[in-house]
């Protein structure tokens, strides 16, 4: 019996945290103190031919810098996994960085020529995360695909890391929990923003139909005198 590809997987947690977004699933614990931070897990998936619950993939051996060969996932999913083993390879010690890659490069929006890939480097080390950032760089310029590099460091309103990192391929297995806490703050801020965005939209709206009404009430009155 064949299993589900981790994209299928994926594509399919996506539509699972939608429906809970829709039907108000995280303006309702999100919150509450009842949704512990631990909660907040991303994929824990590591690229390798042990891991993965996928048939084994054999490790492309054609010309670097073909970017035009991404279309598919299993292309992509190929480079994911030489990156990841030049990665280690380069900074064997795991035990204190995570890069994770997130945006249409893991999903089925992705466009070659026009897509880049967008990563996320989580290191507390200055020296080492700057050294991660210069191979990540150099990596992807070999291979000729235009990448989105960000440092993580915490904002309480740094959203763009917190949807990035839980939505994302992490290269490594560290996950602390200082990172676990700050994601928490940063989607419980996050979800309160679209609150306010929305009642935001709501009361914009009722002032575009009250002014429109009051000019529509000002020109009556005004064709009425001249009339």
């Amino acid at each position: 019996m064949r299993k589900k590809s981790d994209l299928v997987f994926f594509e399919y947690n996506t539509r699972f945290f939608a429906r809970m977004k829709k039907n108000g699933f995280f303006s309702k614990f999100l919150t509450s103190k009842i949704f512990p931070p631990v909660r907040l897990q991303p994929f824990r998936w590591k690229f390798s031919v042990v891991s993965v619950p996928l048939p084994c993939y054999t490790i492309s051996t054609s010309k670097r810098g073909d970017s035009m060969a991404l279309e598919s996932w299993e292309k992509r999913r190929e480079l994911l996994v030489r990156f990841q083993s030049e990665l280690i390879q380069a900074f064997p010690d795991e035990s204190d960085y995570n890069v994770y890659v997130f945006g249409s490069f893991i999903r089925r929006d992705y466009k070659p020529g026009v897509s880049d890939i967008d990563l996320i480097i989580y290191c507390n080390d200055f020296l080492k995360r700057c050294g991660i950032y210069d191979f990540c760089s150099q990596f992807f310029k070999q291979e000729q695909l235009p990448c989105d590099i960000l440092e993580y460091s915490y904002m309480p309103e740094g959203y763009i890391f917190a949807t990035g990192i839980l939505n994302a391929f992490p290269m490594t297995d560290y996950y602390p929990k200082a990172l676990r806490d700050e994601l928490y703050i940063i989607t419980r801020n996050y979800q309160r923003y679209l609150e306010r965005q929305e009642i935001k939209k709501k009361y914009l709206r009722w002032d575009y139909l009250i002014n429109k009404a009051r000019l529509e009430k000002e020109r009556e009155q005004m064709h009425g005198r001249h009339s």
